[in-house]
């Protein structure tokens, strides 16, 4: 067991920033994009004091750190890292274990009725068996991604598209609008109802959180918003069937932070065309990486990044844990 201790974030202050960019360096060369498009939110909730968590102390220096923040019954822990000098002895297991002692042990707390982590993690051998061994559930998540080309002629892409489904239905695809939150975020709510991501971002299903979720990524929370290149579904009348929402950070490179079909649409080639028009039109723009991340599970949007160009560059895990008094209510995929 190792003998690091342990002090609440709380206590220490932002002292721990070579970590962190010992850890955005080491998993961004790991994983790529989808790391560095969730970095800036994550240094600027911990600068802003919006976690809670531990570091483990080696004398002067910080070895490891673990972050978590909870909401509505929902815990998230978004980063678990430990220096290169101090692996393999024993620290991640004490972060976790102190962090889990805290949600799940404390009287003083109601705990979560779920943990949920997608802390893609550098610095653990088997980072499965470390969250197995604590009873979570283990979901495999994929990182894709495409190799873009700039066309030969400069033209202007046109931002609107009329395109049929395969059930011989019309819709339009269009650009991002300010109006778009609220009807995007009953699409994204809807489409991940009756998704195996249902138990990974559990969140989505609530109105509020997922147009939080929505307006945040707007915002600029998954990187700097790309309205062009961000894509609409919508009915001949209007009603928002789809969306692909884009982000960019670095000069060349994209993050596809979302796809989503309303369920009476899916299957039907929507995604599709939404996925392949923000791909002409990063690819405009001299865009030359694009990635995102699937669950592994989820054998239909597979074969739709596939049959856009993507491939698989990586892999990571999720990892919930859900409490017995809830377990029997809640949906677990295959």
């Amino acid at each position: 067991m190792s003998g690091f201790p342990l002090h609440p974030l709380s206590e220490v202050g932002f002292r721990f920033r070579p970590l962190l960019t010992e850890y955005g360096t080491e998993a961004g060369e790991r994983f790529g994009w989808f790391v560095r498009s969730l970095m800036r939110p994550l240094v600027k909730g911990l600068a802003a004091g919006r976690f809670e968590g531990y570091v483990a102390q080696a004398g002067r220096r910080t070895a490891g750190i673990v972050a978590y923040a909870e909401y509505r019954g929902t815990a998230r822990i978004s980063l678990l890292h430990v220096g290169h000098e101090w692996r393999n002895r024993g620290v991640e297991e004490r972060l976790l274990d102190a962090t889990l002692a805290d949600l799940r042990d404390d009287p003083a707390r109601l705990p979560p009725r779920r943990i949920l982590s997608e802390a893609m993690m550098v610095s653990h051998s088997n980072q499965d068996a470390l969250w197995a061994n604590r009873r979570f559930s283990v979901v495999p998540r994929l990182i894709m991604r495409t190799t873009l080309v700039r066309p030969a002629t400069r033209t202007r892409m046109p931002l609107t598209r009329d395109a049929i489904s395969r059930d011989g239905r019309p819709f339009r695809l269009r650009g991002w609008q300010a109006a778009d939150v609220r009807p995007i975020t009953e699409v994204l709510r809807r489409a991940n109802g009756s998704s195996v991501d249902r138990d990974i971002y559990p969140e989505l299903l609530d109105p509020e959180q997922a147009g939080a979720a929505v307006r945040g990524i707007a915002a600029g929370s998954c990187g700097r918003f790309d309205r062009r290149c961000t894509g609409v579904a919508t009915t001949p009348d209007g009603t928002s069937i789809g969306v692909v929402l884009c982000s960019r950070c670095r000069p060349g490179e994209a993050f596809i932070v979302e796809v989503a079909v309303a369920p009476d649409w899916q299957g039907r080639g929507v995604g599709t065309a939404l996925v392949a028009r923000a791909l002409d039109l990063l690819a405009s723009r001299g865009v030359s990486d694009v990635s995102l991340g699937v669950t592994r599970a989820n054998a239909a949007a597979l074969r739709l990044y596939e049959r856009t160009g993507f491939w698989c560059a990586g892999e990571f895990g999720s990892y919930s844990w859900t409490s017995e008094v809830e377990s029997s209510d809640i949906h677990r995929p295959a």
